[in-house]
């Protein structure tokens, strides 16, 4: 994806460098920290990555299922692309907190604002529709064990739905994670998407006012 409020600066000289600078690690030297992580008395791991730590499907499965061995729990941050019904299955059977992410509940904003259109799949929630991954979680039981929360950054293509979003979040035990857009990556270039102050008080305003008691 290439999320127009990204704060990672996916594709920019910056980021080149820092691939060329930088060496990923492999699976053994993962596990290796993931063993002095458990050591040390460390109870959780987070799994996230600049991209998605999904991208490779068995390697982060593999990991997954070793973190799972060591009696840890174990989250993720996923743009969820790569979550169909099987591999939402596999996350359940782990406990795994899932973050997900989706930005409109009108698919037409969703792929804008993620520059991935045709990328994300959509199917009705309750006549609702939403990227597919969502579904799948839900189908698999983690939002009903609050495990399940996605991630919404407020933008001025947005911010008529924040509430909607909230509400049908809530309604489906799935945890809001609402930000609002930070300057910095790829987001720099894009701050015409930024709303005003007043804007994000007016939004606290609301949320706090008609939605905390949900």
């Amino acid at each position: 994806l290439k999320c127009e409020m990204c704060y990672a600066a996916v594709g920019t000289e910056i980021d080149k460098m820092n691939k060329q600078k930088y060496k990923q690690l492999t699976q053994d030297e993962l596990k290796e920290i993931i063993i002095e992580a458990k050591e040390i008395g460390i109870p959780h791991v987070g799994i996230s990555s600049e991209g998605d730590p999904m991208y490779d499907a068995d390697c982060f499965f593999d990991l997954c299922q070793f973190i799972y061995a060591q009696g840890l729990s174990l989250g993720v941050e996923t743009n969820g692309l790569n979550i169909n019904s099987e591999n939402a299955l596999k996350m359940a059977s782990m406990g795994m907190i899932v973050i997900g992410k989706c930005h409109s509940l009108k698919p037409s904003i969703n792929d804008k604002l993620t520059g991935g259109a045709g990328l994300y799949r959509y199917e009705s929630v309750g006549g609702q529709m939403v990227p597919s991954h969502i579904k799948f979680l839900i189908e698999a039981g983690i939002a009903e064990k609050n495990l399940f929360a996605l991630n919404t950054v407020v933008t001025r293509d947005n911010l008529d739905e924040i509430e909607h979003i909230w509400r049908w979040e809530r309604d489906n035990k799935i945890i809001p994670n609402v930000e609002f857009m930070v300057p910095i990556g790829s987001a720099v270039s894009r701050a015409d998407l930024e709303i005003s102050v007043e804007e994000r008080i007016d939004l606290h305003k609301t949320i706090y006012l008609s939605l905390i008691h949900i």
